[in-house]
């Protein structure tokens, strides 16, 4: 579109309530099973094989901690819980679903419990299970997609889309001229990119006041590109520009300049001492 005036905007960053949580988990093959007579429960720990903790938010920023349980409860099948804030879901102990793998360690199967967790938004999807964080009012998809079972220890990284308010704690201008903001939440967003012009003939540009180069015939008219591109030169931010002269020669004519005067200033005193003296010898 055509270039209009930045405005960099300090507003606070808005809240963004969670809608996935991405988890990508490494399951342990090399653990026995857990006959599935054993009742889960998530304050002992010889109920479940692996457990892990996720924190995603609300409409309002509001942090929510979530932690899944992972079951195994044969060579390829493992069944998952979840506790929100602590309190297990309800129905089936909070089981929200089993996850079924390969003799490779790849997931191939997703099974939902004979009782969902209520208001949770499950879906056909492999790997992906619904879980209410606030009662009738937002459900987050956790997408364990990307989990496989492996004869390893077991590990777990998590991402999600959500984010608590922020506010700006400063912002930056990359070398293509394009600033980006950064707020106390860690989560940054770009503001605009700055454009510059080029022209045909620099030399045909008009000076004006304060600095300013004004476009004429002679010049041509401008050309707007992004920096870098068409010809045109980077941006360097936070940056003042390097002297064009010599420094050292500039202190050698300082230096002179410096002695001449004092030359000069000696040999007005010794005329004033001369004419002293001859005011006095008239006397």
């Amino acid at each position: 579109g055509l270039p209009v005036p930045l405005s960099i905007s300090a507003a606070d960053y808005l809240p963004i309530a969670t809608d996935t949580a991405t988890l990508k988990l490494t399951l342990d093959a090399r653990k026995a099973p857990i006959p599935s007579t054993t009742i889960f429960n998530a304050s002992d720990p010889s109920t479940y094989t692996h457990s892990t903790a996720t924190s995603v938010f609300d409409a309002s920023g509001t942090q929510i901690d979530v932690q899944t349980f992972y079951v195994k409860r044969s060579p390829t099948a493992w069944d998952v819980f979840a506790s929100v804030g602590g309190t297990m879901l309800p129905a089936n102990q909070g089981q929200v679903g089993s996850l079924t793998f390969d003799a490779s360690g790849a997931l191939t199967n997703t099974t939902l419990p004979a009782i969902p967790p209520a208001a949770a938004a499950n879906t056909a999807s492999l790997g992906v299970f619904g879980v209410p964080v606030v009662a009738g009012a937002q459900s987050v998809n956790f997408d364990m997609s990307n989990t496989v079972q492996f004869g390893t220890d077991f590990s777990a990284t998590m991402d999600q889309d959500g984010s608590p308010p922020g506010h700006m704690v400063g912002y930056r201008m990359a070398g293509d001229g394009i600033i980006t903001a950064s707020y106390s939440n860690g989560q940054t967003v770009k503001m605009g990119q700055v454009v510059l012009a080029g022209f045909k003939s620099m030399d045909g540009l008009a000076l004006s006041s304060s600095n300013h180069w004004l476009e004429t015939t002679n010049s041509g008219p401008a050309s707007l590109n992004t920096a870098g591109a068409g010809g045109l030169g980077t941006l360097n931010a936070s940056a003042t520009e390097n002297a064009n002269v010599d420094l050292t020669s500039e202190m050698i004519k300082m230096i002179s300049a410096q002695r001449v005067f004092q030359a000069a200033a000696e040999m007005v005193k010794k005329q004033d001492e001369v004419m002293q003296t001859v005011v006095n010898i008239g006397q």
